[in-house]
Formats: C-alpha cells, sequence, structure tokens
C-alpha cells in the first residue's frame, strides 16, 4: 500500500495535470491565440508527467491478474499493433498517399518485434512481485511507444496538424519517464548483485532519470520552439553531458562484471559439486548481464550519438550534408531507436524473470553416483546370533514408536520459558545436551519407584506406540531452541529458522508461531528425535563417561571437562542416581544408542511420506559429528528425502569455505573405531562428498520457487561474493591431515567391556543418535 503522502503527491499532482489539460482545451476551442500545433504538443505534454503520477516503481507489489484479464488485454495489443503495423499497406479507412507512409519498413518491424513481448509478459503468470509488476509497466509503455512513433510518422505523412505533434510530444515525454523507471530496476538488480553501495545506486538513478529527462525535454522544446540558436546549442551541450555519463556509467557496470565473471571463474577451478554448479550457474547469470549491458549500453550510445550529429548537421547550410541527413541518418536513427527501444523492452522481460526463469544447476550423475554403490547396508544387528537378534529387532520396534508430536514439543518449551523444569534455562545459551541433563533427565525419571525412568515420548504417549513421519538428525551441542526452531519450520515448510527462533525465545512469540502451525493443522506433525525418543536412564544419566587419560592432548581434555558442566552456568551437571541398568555397545541388542539406522528402515517401511530432518546448527558441526553422518548415509542408502534446515542464508555464506571442501574423513567421534565403522558403511567417499555438497548448498530456499530479476540478482550477488574472498584450492589440501574447521565440539567415550558400566555412555548419545 502507498503511504499517505505519495497518496497526496499523487491526487496534487493529477488536479494540476487534469488543470493543466483543461485550461489548454478550453484555449484551443476558444481562443485563435493557439494553434493546432501548439495544441498538441501542450497536450502531449501532460501523457509523461501522467504516467510519473500513475504509477511509482516499486510502489506495488501485485501478482498476475485473472487470466480473463489477461487476455483481454493482449488481444488489444495484438489487434492495435497489427493495425499500426500493415497500416502503410492498407490506410484504412483513407486512400494511402501515392508517395507512401514514412518509414514504414521501421514502423512494421519495430511494432511487431515489441509486440510478442509485450503479449507474453502480459500472458505469463508470475506471483505477487513489486519488480515484475514494475517490469511489466516498462514493457506495456515501451510497447505504446514503438506504436506511438509509428503513429506520429503516419500523421506527419498525412499532415494532420495539431494530432501529429501531440502524437510527439506524448511519445517523447512518455519514452523519457519509462526509460527513468527503466534506470531504477536496472540499478536495482546492480545494487542487488554488489556492484554498487545502495547509496550510489540512488545517486545513479537520480544522475540517469535528469539527464534523460532533460534531453527529452530539450528535443520537445526545440520541437515546439522551432529550435532556436541558444536553445540548440545549450541541448547539444547537454546531450554531450549526458552521453558522457552514460559511457562512464556502462563502463563502471562492465568492469564490475567483468570483475565478478573472473572471480567466478576462478573460484569454479577450486571447488567441486554443488559449490561447482552454482558457481557456473552465477557465471550464465552474470554473463546475461554482461550481454545486457553491453546492448543496452552500445544502442543508447549510438543514439544519442547520432542525434548530436544530426543537430551539428543542422547547424550547417551544406545542402548535400542536408540531403545525406534527409535521406541517410535519420532513417538509420529512427532504425537505431527502436533498436534500442525493442533490446530495453526484451531485457526488461527476460531479467524481471517474468519471460525466462534461469534454471538452476541440475544434479550431475558423476557427482552424485548411486548410492548403493557408495555404501554399504550391514548394520549391527546382522552380526547377532538369532535369539539376540530376537531381542535386537524388538527394541528396534520400541524405538521406532517413540514419536513425539510437535505440540508436545512446543508445550515443553514453554515449560522451559517459564523456567517450571530447569530454572537456569537460557533460551539463547543453553545447548540440547544442557536441557537433557538438567530437564529431560529430572522430567522421565520414575518417581513412584527408584528404579529409573522412561524415554520422555513414551511418557508423552501413555506408553501407546507412535510410529513418526519425520527423523530428526542434530548435534547436541546445538541450541536446543534452534532444534526446536527447525522442527517448527518443517511444519511451517521453510527451510531456515533463524527469525522461528527469535520468536520463540518469547512466550508472546510461541503463542504466535502455535497461532500460525494450527492455522496450517500442523501441531500433530510426528517427529523421532533422539533427546526425547531414547531412554536417557538406560544410558547416559549417571555419568559422562570416562575421563582421557592425563597425558592425552590439552584439548581432548577440555573439551570432556566442557560437556560435563552446563554451558550457561558452567556448573557440573547433577548426576541422576537411579539403579535403571544401562546398556551400550557391548550389550548390542539391549542398547538403545546403536540403531538408529534400523529404526530407519523400520519407520521408512511404514509410513509413505517418511523424511528425515537434518538440522543445521550455526557453525554446521552436524555435518562433522560421525553419529550425524551416519543418519545422513542410512539415508540417502534408503533413499529417504532429506529436508535441511539452516540457520539463515548468513550462516551458510559464513561456512561457505569449509562446506565447498566438504570432506566426511573430517568427521569426529570420541572413539576411533566408531569413526572407522562409520566410514567404513561409505565405500565411495568422494562420490558421497559430492552427494552431501549438493544437499547442504540445496538448502535455504535458493532454488527451490520462482525469483524475480532483483531476487536472482541477490542470489548470485551472495555467490559472487563468496567467490571473491581469498581461500585455498581443493589440490592445495590433497595429502595433508583432515581436520573440523570448527573448535567446540562434545566428544563422549562409550563403556568399555567391564561390568561396570554406569559411569559410561556411548558416543552415538552424545553426537545424536
Amino acid at each position: 500500500m502507498l503511504g499517505i503522502d505519495k497518496l497526496r503527491r499523487r491526487a496534487f499532482l493529477a488536479a494540476a495535470l487534469l488543470l493543466a489539460a483543461l485550461g489548454t482545451h478550453v484555449a484551443w476551442t476558444t481562443s485563435s491565440l493557439i494553434d493546432d500545433s501548439l495544441a498538441g504538443y501542450l497536450f502531449g505534454y501532460c501523457v509523461g508527467p501522467a504516467l510519473a503520477v500513475i504509477h511509482i516503481p516499486g510502489s506495488n507489489p501485485r501478482a498476475s491478474s485473472a487470466l480473463w484479464k489477461r487476455a483481454v488485454f493482449a488481444c488489444i495489443i495484438a489487434a492495435s499493433t497489427l493495425y499500426v503495423a500493415v497500416y502503410p499497406w492498407h490506410c484504412y479507412p483513407v486512400d494511402c498517399p501515392a508517395k507512401g507512409i514514412l518509414r514504414s519498413d521501421i514502423i512494421l518491424g519495430s511494432c511487431l518485434c515489441t509486440a510478442p513481448i509485450a503479449i507474453a509478459c502480459i500472458v505469463v503468470r508470475h506471483p505477487r512481485s513489486s519488480y515484475a509488476y514494475d517490469a511489466k509497466w516498462c514493457v506495456f509503455v515501451l510497447w505504446a511507444v514503438v506504436n506511438s512513433y509509428g503513429v506520429y510518422f503516419i500523421l506527419k505523412t498525412f499532415e494532420v496538424d495539431g494530432w501529429k505533434e501531440f502524437a510527439l510530444s506524448a511519445t517523447m515525454t512518455s519514452e523519457g519517464v519509462v526509460l527513468s523507471w527503466i534506470v531504477c530496476l536496472f540499478c536495482g538488480r546492480v545494487k542487488s548483485l554488489g556492484l554498487m553501495a545502495p547509496s550510489h545506486s540512488a545517486i545513479w538513478i537520480y544522475i540517469m532519470s535528469i539527464a534523460l529527462q532533460a534531453n527529452i525535454w530539450m528535443l520537445v522544446l526545440n520541437k515546439l520552439l522551432h529550435s532556436p540558436p541558444v536553445l540548440k546549442v545549450f541541448a547539444m551541450i547537454l546531450r554531450a553531458g549526458f552521453i558522457f555519463i552514460w559511457l562512464a556509467y556502462t563502463g563502471l557496470l562492465v568492469r564490475s562484471l567483468i570483475s565478478s565473471l573472473r572471480a567466478l571463474g576462478r573460484e569454479a577451478r577450486r571447488v567441486r559439486g554443488r559449490a561447482r554448479a552454482e558457481t557456473g550457474w552465477a557465471r550464465r547469470v552474470v554473463s546475461m548481464e554482461l550481454a545486457a549491458c553491453l546492448s543496452i549500453g552500445l544502442t543508447t550510445f549510438l543514439y544519442w550519438s547520432l542525434v548530436e550529429v544530426i543537430d551539428i548537421m543542422k547547424a550547417t547550410e551544406d545542402e548535400e550534408l542536408k540531403a545525406l541527413r534527409e535521406s541517410v541518418i535519420n532513417p538509420f536513427t529512427s532504425l537505431v531507436h527502436r533498436i534500442d527501444l525493442v533490446v530495453n523492452a526484451l531485457s526488461i522481460a527476460i531479467f524481471s524473470g517474468i519471460l525466462l526463469q534461469i534454471p538452476p544447476p541440475a544434479i550431475e550423475s558423476d557427482d552424485t553416483g548411486d548410492m548403493t554403490r557408495m555404501c554399504t547396508t550391514r548394520s549391527i544387528g546382522d552380526g547377532l546370533q538369532t535369539p539376540c537378534r530376537s531381542v535386537f529387532s524388538q527394541k528396534v520396534d520400541e524405538l521406532a514408536g517413540r514419536g513425539v508430536r510437535l505440540r508436545n514439543v512446543l508445550q515443553f518449551l514453554g515449560s522451559l520459558l517459564d523456567r517450571e523444569i530447569m530454572p537456569l534455562f537460557d533460551p539463547s545459551r543453553s545447548s540440547t545436551n544442557d536441557v537433557v541433563r538438567q530437564a529431560i533427565v529430572p522430567l522421565s525419571r520414575d518417581t513412584t519407584s527408584s528404579r529409573g525412568g522412561s524415554a520422555l515420548a513414551t511418557m508423552w504417549n501413555q506408553g501407546c506406540p507412535l510410529y513418526p513421519e519425520r527423523m530428526v538428525t542434530h548435534n547436541w551441542t546445538n541450541l536446543f531452541l534452534h532444534l526446536v526452531a527447525a522442527v517448527v519450520a518443517e511444519g511451517l515448510g521453510t527451510d531456515t529458522f533463524g527469525e522461528l527462533a527469535d520468536a520463540l525465545a518469547t512466550r508472546e512469540g510461541l503463542a504466535g508461531i502455535i497461532d500460525q502451525l494450527e492455522s496450517k493443522r500442523a501441531l500433530d506433525l510426528t517427529f523421532w528425535i533422539c533427546a526425547f525418543s531414547i531412554n536417557q536412564h538406560a544410558s547416559i544419566c549417571g555419568g559422562f563417561g570416562p575421563a582421557p587419560p592425563e597425558s592425552a592432548p590439552e584439548l581432548e581434555l577440555q573439551e570432556w571437562e566442557r560437556k560435563t558442566r552446563d554451558t550457561f552456568t558452567n556448573e557440573r551437571y547433577a548426576l541422576c542416581r537411579c539403579t535403571e541398568p544401562k546398556y551400550f555397545n557391548d550389550q548390542p541388542a539391549q542398547c538403545e544408542l546403536n540403531k538408529f539406522d534400523e529404526v530407519m528402515i523400520l519407520l521408512h517401511e511404514r509410513c509413505s511420506r517418511f523424511a528425515q530432518i537434518i538440522v543445521v546448527d550455526w557453525a554446521f558441526q552436524v555435518f562433522f559429528r560421525a553419529w550425524c553422518v551416519a543418519e545422513i548415509v542410512q539415508g540417502h542408502i534408503l533413499d529417504i528425502p532429506a529436508h535441511v534446515k539452516i540457520h539463515s542464508g548468513a550462516a551458510l555464506d559464513a561456512h561457505y569455505e569449509t562446506l565447498s571442501i566438504l570432506d566426511v574423513r573430517d568427521c569426529q567421534a570420541s572413539r576411533s573405531s566408531d569413526k572407522e565403522m562409520i566410514l567404513a558403511k561409505i565405500l565411495d567417499i568422494n562420490a558421497f562428498n559430492l552427494r552431501l555438497q549438493w544437499l547442504i548448498f540445496g538448502t535455504a530456499g535458493l532454488f527451490s520457487k520462482w525469483v524475480d530479476g532483483e531476487e536472482r540478482a541477490g542470489q548470485v550477488g551472495r555467490i559472487v561474493r563468496r567467490a571473491q574472498i581469498p581461500r585455498r584450492k581443493l589440490s592445495d589440501l590433497e595429502g595433508t591431515p583432515h581436520c573440523c574447521a570448527f573448535g567446540r565440539t562434545m566428544t563422549s567415550s562409550t563403556g568399555s567391556d567391564d561390568s561396570d558400566n554406569s559411569e559410561c555412555f556411548s558416543s552415538a548419545s552424545s553426537e545424536t543418535v
């Protein structure tokens, strides 16, 4: 909606134009002081400013109209274009003059070139977009300008005084307005590409618009006042200044675009997989922008230069030059002018996103390969004897039935925000590990006995099995708030959760999110989340695992110490003293921490809509935790749809350097045997790395929806900015030790084969089962 000030300004200008037109009409009809030619010019003057009042770029985001309206409008454009284009050959309703219509070939060619562009822009449907709506206005007015020039030459041929002057002045002032609109749209794309600061973009818009308008109005005034010498000289100086400004602006953009292309070329040689495909896509878009910039810059420069040459030739009295000008230069200038208008219309239509949605990078078979050849499907249960295998399968079925509803997760978050079960909960600092230790473990304790407890999911479901539609892969070092926000993002159908996390951090925001989910009927969406679905009393509640030996590296000692303390207070967690038996990898049949792959298989078979949610923390540690990688591997083996949830596009860009050369061999596990077991399931690590890149970089809605020209330029600008940061080449990293780029990780240790394992827990739990 337009602001009150804009509405008042529009109303004032509209009233002024109406009074001016009414006064001119009265003077034209009642007075002999004004002739037909002058009246035509004055009326024509009102058309351009009227357009500026009717439409202001960026003020009205709109979607396409109803189909029948678009069809009617397209038919009107086609019929009127056909009438004007072929008029020199039918001259209906009068007889054609013997000498023919002026510029008949140019009229035919220019009208038939712009009409299809205008019709396509009208007919093609697009979502709500201010940029696309502005582009349609530009294309429509350019079509009207081209047709109006044809009408002007027809009227000039028949010497229809008054109307030919009206057609000329109306067309030229309208052209000045639409060219200013085009400058606004072009500068908007340039700003989104990151080639120009917003303040500089605004300055260029004002400079170019003023220069264009000044030149257009000088041409009109010269026609009106019959080219007085002083005004002619002033117009020539002004035009020369505009040509210089135009060349400077075009040169600046061309240089910036070429620099971006070079940076993208270097980046394409450095990276691989999805990152390389995105870089190639950005290069295609930037190349098209460069071609459009050169085309518009060249045709506009050539047209205004020819106008300057014509004025210089008019200053001479040489008859030969006059004959050359009228027979060659003038028709050629008209041709170049129409080509310039057609190029502008085509460029606006393409780069607005209406006529062309540049296809996103497609998955290449060489990059991804066949997951069945990349990975092996062997699991822990395959090596067990028949009796143990039966117990193993029963535990898998029990675990699979511990889904949680989204409404229960949000109610739990509300209890945390109210400090009911965790007094020191801080949504901006408390990790999932903090919440498990200080909220989930106490809440899931069986208060009627000292034996132990159950999974929180079992309590919420009152012991009844609930087979979920989603399995959530996440790491426990991530903020618990971000885990919940990512789950909510799945319910709302979005790929990023940063803004949702901000809302969920308060009771008021939580209530608003619940209302949104209620309207989408998503509150009963079910998830398998290890923190809720695993019985922590049967695994980790009573200890932190054995401490590393004193001879261990200092970083390892610090990490073990950190995982035993609250993130916010730095106080050591209180341990649960229940007597629930603890099961780890030394008792694989009863252990709940080693069955994620079988749980995924069972849920995939039970639920046709089953999908995997990969919650990516800000530091992207999830892709460097061995057990998280293992879940991703299993999901790919089973061809389960993966929905990646990231904090924001800024987070992706911040870690682009590491992600562009991602290698699962960098993943960390508390025991080297865990890591070896997980990597052993990946038969082709290089192919899997590339597949994982496609998964990561295909998130955040980057290529998942229709985008207008400005949004697409913003996408390209992100990729260009990433490419312009100096980085290491991939070849520089080959042969060097792999290391995780992120400092803070959570390490742990599984229990040994000793009978006393009450102080031990599996790394699978701390790193996400």
